[in-house]
């Protein structure tokens, strides 16, 4: 058998499992290594810890108006 004819062999339609696991592969192909996604979520939580740093979270009882914390 010939590479020519071997190369000219009609390829089988892909499976649905096929083109779902083509589509994982690309999909992380295209996102950032790990630790620049870390970076980034590490950035996120220092600004928004700064934005939110004078803001108060108390917990108050509605019937007494007493705070929880």
């Amino acid at each position: 058998m010939s590479n020519q004819a071997i190369n000219q062999a009609p390829s089988a339609k892909p499976s649905g499992m096929d083109r779902f696991l083509n589509f994982i592969e690309r999909a992380g192909n295209k996102i950032p290594d790990p630790a620049i996604l870390f970076f980034w979520a590490l950035v996120i939580v220092w600004v928004s810890s700064a934005l939110l740093s004078n803001v108060s979270f108390d917990l108050t009882k509605e019937d007494a108006n007493k705070s929880l914390m």
